[in-house]
């Protein structure tokens, strides 16, 4: 399997790139291929249990979660997208991949799981967990042998660090940072701060809702500043402003 890291680009075209990726996967992995499933097992009279909707929606949307927030963190700290041919740059160890190695194959496993609940269907559950399997003897040892050709020991303290499949004890948003490619062909300057959490940091402060909020305090503030300013001049005595006034004399 090829792996090759993505070229340089700003984490909006990332984002575009790994969203389409992601309808195109979901569209056939968790619809057509569950649909054609559940075809064949009504020509083959094979039989099913009652669907399970609510735990399969509940399931779904967790899992769809997991994914999508995974898919963000790697186009945004990894620069890059979850296709080998497109692979990030940088090591992503931040965000869900602080708890699990690969929490997008967490989540599509579990999100297979969840449409086979809510078809009622044996099929698609086996071919999930199929796809389990697949994904963990042949496309894994590729990509770790990849990323430790890549990454070297800050990939090897990650491996140690963090399982693959189970998630460990931990915070979910705790600091850390996403290691830069150690043959210098990307990453930028380690921080102690995750790179995740100072980039939404910016956008906050950078976004429109809050740049309005400081302008608004800033014209109330001039405006009751002004306010207090006509209330003091126009509670002077009326002689004592006369009295304020030079008088002219007359020659």
């Amino acid at each position: 399997m090829i792996f090759r890291a993505a070229p340089p680009a700003g984490p909006g075209w990332n984002l575009a790139k790994t969203m389409i990726q992601t309808a195109i996967f979901w569209g056939t992995l968790l619809c057509l291929a569950p649909w054609a499933i559940v075809a064949a097992e009504g020509r083959l009279g094979g039989a099913g249990f009652p669907p399970q909707r609510w735990l399969g929606a509940c399931l779904f949307a967790v899992a769809s979660t997991l994914g999508l927030l995974s898919a963000y963190t790697m186009a945004v700290a990894g620069e890059g997208t979850p296709l080998p041919l497109d692979h990030p740059r940088r090591l992503v160890v931040t965000g869900p991949y602080r708890t699990v190695r690969n929490p997008m194959a967490v989540g599509g496993i579990a999100q297979g799981c969840a449409v086979g609940f809510l078809l009622g269907s044996y099929g698609v559950i086996a071919y999930s967990l199929m796809g389990a399997l697949v994904w963990h003897f042949g496309v894994r040892p590729f990509e770790e042998r990849h990323l430790h050709a890549r990454f070297g020991d800050a990939y090897d303290a990650y491996r140690r660090r963090v399982r693959c499949w189970i998630p460990r004890r931990g915070g979910l948003w705790g600091s850390g940072s996403s290691s830069p490619d150690r043959r210098g062909d990307g990453g930028a300057r380690p921080s102690r701060t995750s790179a995740w959490c100072a980039r939404m940091r910016r956008i906050h402060a950078r976004s429109s809702f809050s740049v309005a909020s400081r302008n608004w305090w800033k014209f109330s503030w001039t405006l009751r500043s002004a306010s207090w300013t006509t209330s003091e001049g126009s509670a002077l005595p009326r002689s004592s402003r006369s009295r304020q006034v030079p008088a002219m004399s007359s020659r």
